[in-house]
């Protein structure tokens, strides 16, 4: 199993040169070692860390015990880690706001750093790590738990089947690459997906702590039936951090999947539907008549390649080894039932 913090793309056939990684694992920084910092050594970006402990989510780690400032949050949707289980945290700098002007794309200040752990089966595997750097550039970092879960140490080449549980620690360029096709960076923590009821950190409890520098008035609610939702959910955070109007996917496939707060109102109003319902594919392997085909599922090349697995076809076109049944049954009825 691969993993992302956030997102994945839906998009061209194979390699990019537009920064979105290929289904191979590239990078999109075209020297061909995975690793994002285009010197084409594989050894990725400079270690800022070597430990989780160093890199201020814990006040004490062996405790569990968070540091001060550090918000859990859930996003609403959750992207498809094949099954394993995540938990999100985001570190503000001290008396910094996230720019939310843009509801669609916030902007956090520098030094903003978000975390998020991966377990599988109930034991923690993985812990991720991005942090924004002064020259506006994301720095990620995959961390490995010890066995005994005093620490995690950082795996700047990636980390192959980690204690044995199946799941990859991903090299810090693909998940650069891919939190870079989205103008945020950061995917969990944003408008849509904090619209929801969940115990910590919720859209209006950012608002009412002042982290945001423009405060929306209520929360977002997506339209649709139960359905419609969980679909329009699925895309927008499987897919829409790739495809979205401010990636450079999105000259080459002018889908977009990143739901706009603004665009609400019905759902064939949101952005998914409109760029994508009865939408000629425009990829060359493309086997269907739309991008989605309203009734038609088969014949929806969207649902297509988000049935597939083993191919370079696949969405999303790595770092997933397992299809979302659930998920795809709920996009398979949202589909059929346009």
């Amino acid at each position: 199993m691969l993993c992302l913090l956030l997102a994945c793309a839906c998009g061209d056939d194979a390699a990019s040169d537009d920064g979105v990684p290929d289904a191979s694992g590239g990078d999109g920084d075209g020297d061909g070692d995975g690793d994002g910092d285009g010197d084409g050594d594989g050894d990725g970006p400079p270690l800022r860390y070597d430990t989780l402990a160093d890199t201020g989510l814990f006040s004490d780690i062996g405790a569990d015990a968070l540091a001060d400032g550090v918000l859990p949050f859930s996003p609403r949707f959750a992207m498809w880690e094949d099954g394993a289980q995540t938990q999100s945290f985001l570190l503000l700098p001290e008396g910094e706001a996230v720019d939310t002007t843009d509801m669609r794309f916030w902007s956090f200040p520098t030094g903003t750093r978000a975390f998020q752990h991966v377990s599988v089966d109930g034991k923690r595997i993985e812990t991720r790590m991005l942090e924004l750097l002064d020259d506006g550039s994301w720095f990620a970092m995959g961390f490995a738990w010890d066995a005994d879960g005093a620490d995690a140490t950082a795996a700047p080449e990636g980390a192959a089947d980690v204690q044995g549980s199946g799941h990859d620690v991903a090299a810090p360029g693909i998940c650069v690459a891919c939190h870079a096709s989205l103008a945020s960076g950061i995917a969990g923590f944003s408008a849509i997906q904090l619209s929801h009821g969940a115990t910590d950190t919720t859209l209006m409890d950012a608002a009412d702590a002042g982290l945001l520098s423009e405060s929306p008035a209520a929360a977002f609610d997506l339209p649709g039936d139960d359905v419609a939702q969980a679909a329009l959910g699925m895309l927008h955070v499987n897919c829409g951090t790739c495809h979205n109007t401010g990636s450079g996917l999105f000259t080459s496939t002018s889908m977009d999947l990143w739901l706009d707060p603004a665009a609400l109102d019905s759902v064939e109003a949101t952005s998914i539907y409109a760029s994508s319902v009865g939408v000629a594919p425009d990829l060359t392997a493309s086997e269907s008549s739309a991008r989605i085909t309203a009734g038609d599922s088969a014949d929806s090349e969207v649902h297509r390649r988000m049935s597939m697995r083993g191919t370079f076809l696949q969405m999303p076109p790595y770092l997933s080894t397992e299809i979302d049944e659930d998920g795809m049954a709920n996009l398979t009825a949202w589909i059929d039932g346009l």
